[in-house]
């Protein structure tokens, strides 16, 4: 699935205030390994980038 990168740091945020683990935030976005690492690290890249702006 196509994610904006809005969606993707959202989807970071999520796991990152709100996870437990990497197994239980993809299970809640029914993502597969390789798709939630994707996202995870598009997600940290965006939302640091943002914070040194």
């Amino acid at each position: 699935m196509n994610y904006t990168n809005t969606q993707i740091e959202a989807m970071y945020l999520d796991w990152f205030n709100n996870f437990l683990s990497c197994d239980a935030w993809r299970q809640h976005y029914n993502l597969c390994i390789a798709e939630g690492e994707n996202i995870l690290d598009i997600g940290r890249q965006l939302n640091h980038i943002k914070k040194h702006q």
